[in-house]
């Protein structure tokens, strides 16, 4: 047990009324120093407005590394299913654009970790700036 680096990229989209999240994250003892690759695919709910968006997603994982042998050394090999869990609040600066964290959690025979990170978040659904239309029709 103890503290790492975890680096991850994530994209949440929806198909009509069911959300999805699917991502990759590097996870190490130390930045630049990865022994872990996982890859994750969840299903989940969110809530949002003009000033927050709140999600919470589960599903599974698939991680590949190398493990600790006996003598301390990362040399032994593994490729493992698990499962993925992550709840993120974001608050937005404008409509598409916010900062936010998440709390995650990856657990598998090899290797299990929780954790929190910083989250900045760029929505897909721009809306830019609306247009009066009276200055257009005159």
């Amino acid at each position: 047990i103890g503290l790492g680096f975890a680096g991850s990229a994530d994209v949440n989209f929806h198909i009509k009324r069911s959300y999805f999240q699917v991502g990759v994250m590097l996870t190490g003892e130390k930045v630049r120093s990865y022994n872990n690759y996982q890859a994750h695919i969840c299903y989940g709910t969110r809530f949002e407005d003009k000033d927050v968006h709140i999600a919470g997603f589960a599903g599974i994982s698939y991680s590949s590394g190398n493990g600790r042998d006996s003598d301390s050394t990362y040399n032994r090999r593994y490729q493992h299913p698990g499962i993925y869990a992550e709840a993120e609040i974001v608050k937005k600066i404008s409509y598409d654009i916010g900062i936010g964290g998440s709390l995650f959690g990856d657990w598998n025979k090899e290797q299990s970790m929780i954790g929190a990170r910083f989250i900045m978040y760029f929505s897909a659904a721009f809306i830019g700036k609306e247009k009066s239309s009276n200055s257009e029709n005159e």
